[in-house]
């Protein structure tokens, strides 16, 4: 399966964020992969035992404040997205 970054070449200027390493799905260890070619830079996450979960965003330890489910941060990183409801917040520094 090829994989390809959705945003064309990443900008690695992106501001930094704590990350878990739990899938969202299974809470079992996720992994990140860098892909690299024709000049492009992507980075995704993905589970290790399989369970579906890949991400071009990474998990956020946060849980959501309105189900207590698990997030992601967008692709900014000036927010964050419930995995289950889609309810987002948006993090102050």
């Amino acid at each position: 399966m090829t994989l390809r970054c959705p945003f064309g070449r990443v900008p690695r200027s992106k501001p930094s964020v704590p990350t878990t390493t739990d899938c969202p799905n299974c809470r079992a260890v996720a992994s990140v992969a860098v892909r690299t070619g024709g000049g492009f830079y992507c980075r995704f996450w993905y589970c290790v035992k399989e369970c579906g979960w890949t991400s071009w965003r990474p998990a956020a330890p946060l849980p959501c404040a309105k189900c207590s489910g698990p997030t992601i941060w967008s692709a900014s990183r000036l927010s964050v997205g419930c995995f289950r409801c889609g309810h987002r917040e948006r993090i102050e520094e």
